[in-house]
């Protein structure tokens, strides 16, 4: 589990379903953001990708794990049109073409 999510845990065995813990989803564009206090039921993956099952009103989701660092998302922002670089797209309509599917 990375270092800034380990605040997460209730007790010292994350993986133990017994004390699941407790969460806040805090990326802006997914669908229980803002909603706290929501009850995990098991985490899947590894530190490099690890997903919560989360339950909610509205049933289970999973939920990525960097979803619910509340630093990491404070950093992000959203623009009202997004920027990529010229470049980049045409080198991947290349490799889009190289691929002849």
């Amino acid at each position: 589990m990375p270092n800034n999510l380990r605040h997460l845990r209730l007790k010292p065995a994350h993986d133990d379903a017994r004390y699941p813990g407790k969460v806040s989803v805090w990326y802006p564009c997914h669908p229980l953001f803002g909603k706290q206090n929501l009850s995990i039921r098991r985490r899947v993956g590894s530190a490099e990708a690890e997903y919560l099952e989360i339950q909610s009103a509205d049933g289970r989701q999973g939920v990525p794990a960097w979803m619910l660092d509340a630093d990491r998302c404070a950093q992000m922002t959203c623009g009202l049109q997004p920027a990529v670089d010229l470049l980049s797209l045409m080198e991947l309509a290349d490799w889009l073409r190289a691929l002849d599917l």
